[in-house]
């Protein structure tokens, strides 16, 4: 079949919320959205940017394009303004260069759709590198002995750009993109070879729907089913007694494109509240390191989840 799914809370970056997400307020009961805002507006570096790692007692005052996409991201679906717009749009064109390239891929895809949410646009149009980049990626990639998450994940985000900037050379490349994606595709139904987990299909999936690629709904669905738990309410695998912010969000990203109800969304809530931390962010997995990016993706997931939770909850 023809997927084209709704990406749990990245389908339309540049919508403006009004006020704070319904969903988040439902989700309420998962996380601390108030603590979470205090540890995400406490990482803005003076240049606008922010960064994770930020420690001004020890002059560590870097910003960097993922860290900002994430902050952004995350404070526009906690409906808090976000502080010296002006100054971080700045601060991220200037990452551009001057020939409407970037450093890389990663740096690309974050300033474009920080500036995005932000309502501006790059200093420089950017279409004719990400044309350039998007036919000699596809054709570039080697199709045996690899493995395949990060490749998925770079080629989600490059199809952002292509849709925003070059729209119709997602058409031009869709046979090729299909072939790539088949091939990622482990013998379980599941991405990505050589072995399936929820983050890496999660991005498989946004990628299909973005692209209009057809995957196998039934095969996708009765792996997805199987990373179902009580306790982690989704595992990273079906084999897995671990979860992760990336498992949770990917796997809520697959059952929201796939229309499949959780059997255990209060399990999942329950994860949600374990990957804060005292700081008010949250990390990859239990008491592991607080980012950002894992901040943002709880957020997403928390969001996404609350439908799912019963009214009485």
């Amino acid at each position: 079949m023809d997927l084209n799914c709704t990406p749990c809370g990245r389908a339309d970056p540049t919508a403006a919320p009004a006020g704070v997400s319904p969903g988040m307020v439902a989700a309420s009961r998962c996380i601390d959205a108030a603590a979470a805002t205090a540890y995400i507006l406490g990482r803005q570096c003076p240049q606008g940017g922010f960064s994770f790692y930020r420690t001004p007692q020890w002059g560590v005052e870097e910003p960097n394009a993922l860290d900002t996409y994430a902050a952004v991201a995350a404070l526009r679906l906690l409906g808090v303004e976000v502080p010296q717009a002006q100054r971080i749009g700045s601060w991220l064109s200037t990452l551009q260069r001057d020939d409407g390239s970037w450093p890389s891929l990663t740096v690309a895809w974050a300033c474009c759709e920080a500036l995005a949410l932000l309502g501006q646009t790059p200093r420089v149009d950017p279409g004719g590198w990400l044309r350039r980049l998007w036919h000699g990626r596809l054709a570039s990639i080697q199709t045996t002995g690899r493995e395949w998450r990060g490749t998925l994940i770079d080629l989600h985000r490059l199809a952002q750009l292509i849709q925003r900037f070059a729209p119709d050379a997602i058409g031009q490349e869709r046979s090729r993109l299909q072939h790539l994606l088949d091939a990622a595709l482990a013998d379980d139904g599941a991405w990505a070879a050589p072995g399936a987990d929820l983050e890496s299909s999660g991005a498989a999936v946004e990628l299909a729907g973005r692209a209009g690629l057809t995957i196998d709904h039934t095969r996708l669905a009765a792996w997805w089913r199987r990373c179902e738990d009580p306790v982690l309410g989704l595992r990273l695998t079906p084999s897995a007694w671990v979860t992760s912010a990336g498992a949770l969000g990917g796997g809520l990203t697959v059952a929201r494109c796939l229309g499949v109800p959780l059997r255990y969304p209060q399990a999942v809530c329950r994860q949600l509240h374990l990957l804060q931390q005292p700081s008010g962010g949250f990390s990859a997995r239990h008491q592991a390191l607080v980012s950002l990016w894992d901040t943002w993706l709880a957020l997403c997931t928390a969001a996404c989840l609350a439908p799912e939770l019963p009214a009485h909850a």
